[in-house]
């Protein structure tokens, strides 16, 4: 049995590799893209964490205004 540290990769054998050699999607079947799906997960757990942050830049709006409309800068 071949360990991959025995596995010789050639120009020639190239192609064999990467994602381009995953089966065709059979009919009636959808395809998941990983990515999108952690993406997804991504957003649940940080989901707290972007309210959060979309709540601070609320406030740092709000400040900037008060401050231009004291100082008299534009906004």
């Amino acid at each position: 049995m071949k360990t991959p540290q025995d596995v010789m990769i050639t120009a020639s054998t190239l192609e064999n590799y990467g994602n381009h050699t995953q089966p065709k999607i059979q009919p009636g079947t959808t395809q998941i893209d990983p990515s999108a799906r952690m993406l997804d997960v991504f957003n649940k757990v940080t989901e707290k964490e972007q309210e959060r942050l979309g709540a601070n830049r609320d406030i740092q709006a709000t400040n900037r205004i008060i401050l231009n409309s004291i100082t008299g800068s534009p906004r």
